[in-house]
């Protein structure tokens, strides 16, 4: 009988191919589970024998602790640790990832800046379980590199401040989160940050403007960051012609492979951007709010950074150009700059985790009660009027929840036909016809006799 192995989700848009992708190595000797972020309190149920969270910070670090007092491995696989764009990742290393290792079995790193602040001041035994591996990410940007696509966007900007500008619940609530779970960082330091960001969007969409009226004819696209909210850039939309809005069910990677340019503000994705094109990207380097985020000088391996708005325009006049040759185009040179952040782009990450994963020797669990009860221990308003659903469905919850607030969107969640629709085209990617079972997680616990259906789903062969 194959153990069982939950893989927490955090975000579907930007990580759920490349867990799939994971869970393609997986699936051989483990049956893989799918649980949303949103809903963890369900490894409570399921019971594996291992969970892979995306962090162990405040967030999750309750379960975290829960799994290693019952026998079951915690891994980690960070879906967003690999450049440190204002400085506080360091903080967040030394202050509470670190305090935080000796509850966590395999730590997997994206690339060398984390394998390497991740290893400082620990203790042998803990440096043993952090793996310089690559990411899923990674194996992604390899797969995609290989593909033609048709240009569909001349000028890309890509945003990212969900943080002051939350698509989802209070948008004052966010700020107070971001602000507690960093009870670490100084609040100088946060609320920089924060009134930057402000100041940054304010400025970004400013530029948008005068790049979508002096490129009149050129087709110009947002990628909105998931987490915020599309408001302000549905407005751009409605004044301009040649603005849209990415649709969030698009992957990055084909996103980043169809466009022409890239214009950001300091973003992961300009590292993405230079390993799947070959070529730089742009970032405004004149903004009045650099005095409150400064940047991490490492971007510029990706970007060039425009002292002006007349630089930026030039630059990409010339990336219009079809008979521009890029420099500095060499696939070796491009990866070997970027292993700070992307460690060994070759398509193979996945299966280094898998082979990491399968080497444990697994324990007996802990026939413990006490793992059980944790899913009703602490619950929310929220979670507790759908603890009433679970006895019947979970998903009756959402059926009625979506009547009475239709126009709410459900990014977070996931459903069959994603996962299966993502399934299907990770499988042509990959080139791989391996054959996968997708199915809704029930469960066959005797702790609490009476729930056995899950929002969680089970990947099989």
């Amino acid at each position: 009988m194959k153990k069982k192995i939950c893989i927490i989700l955090d975000n579907p848009t930007r990580d759920l191919k490349g867990l799939l992708l994971l869970s393609l190595y997986l699936i051989d000797k483990f049956d893989v589970y799918l649980v949303e972020q949103y809903n963890k309190r369900e490894i409570y149920l399921l019971k594996p024998s291992l969970v892979i969270f995306h962090n162990a910070r405040k967030n999750n670090i309750t379960e975290i602790k829960n799994c290693k007092k019952n026998n079951i491995y915690t891994c980690l696989l960070d879906t967003e640790g690999g450049y440190d764009a204002f400085g506080i990742m360091k903080e967040i290393i030394n202050n509470e990832l670190k305090k935080n290792l000796n509850y966590i079995d395999l730590y997997f790193c994206w690339g060398k800046y984390m394998y390497r602040n991740l290893k400082q001041k620990i203790s042998n035994n803990q440096k043993n379980i952090i793996k310089l591996t690559g990411s899923p990410k990674g194996d992604l940007i390899y797969f995609f590199s290989k593909m033609n696509k048709t240009t569909h966007t001349d000028i890309l900007f890509n945003t990212s401040f969900p943080i002051i500008d939350a698509r989802y619940g209070n948008k004052l609530k966010t700020v107070n989160s971001f602000k507690s779970e960093l009870d670490y960082i100084s609040a100088i330091k946060k609320n920089r940050y924060l009134k930057g960001a402000k100041n940054n969007q304010h400025e970004f969409i400013k530029l948008i403007k005068n790049i979508a009226n002096d490129y009149k004819d050129k087709i110009i696209s947002i990628r909105v960051h998931p987490f915020e909210s599309t408001k302000k850039y549905d407005i751009l939309c409605n004044e301009y012609s040649n603005i849209y809005i990415i649709k969030d069910d698009e992957n990055l990677n084909d996103t980043l492979k169809k466009s022409k340019v890239l214009i950001h503000y300091n973003c992961t994705t300009s590292f993405e951007f230079f390993l799947l094109k070959k070529h730089k990207t742009l970032m405004p380097n004149f903004f009045t709010s650099f005095k409150y985020l400064k940047y991490n000088d490492y971007i510029k391996k990706s970007s060039i950074l425009c002292n002006s708005y007349d630089q930026l325009k030039k630059s990409i006049d010339v990336m219009l150009n079809k008979s521009h040759k890029y420099k500095n185009n060499n696939s070796s040179k491009i990866q070997n700059s970027l292993n700070e952040v992307f460690y060994k782009i070759d398509g193979k990450s996945s299966e280094k985790i898998s082979k990491n994963i399968s080497k444990l020797k697994f324990n007996v669990l802990n026939n413990n009660k006490n793992f059980s009860d944790n899913f009703f221990f602490n619950n929310s308003v929220k979670e507790k009027i759908i603890n009433i659903f679970y006895y019947f469905d979970p998903l009756y919850y959402r059926y009625l929840r979506n009547l009475v607030s239709p126009w709410k969107l459900r990014s977070k969640e996931l459903n069959l036909k994603l996962i299966s629709s993502e399934i299907k085209d990770l499988k042509k990617l990959i080139n791989v016809r391996k054959k996968v079972i997708i199915k809704r997680a029930f469960i066959n616990n005797s702790d609490i006799p009476k729930i056995n259906k899950t929002f969680a789903f089970e990947l099989t062969t």
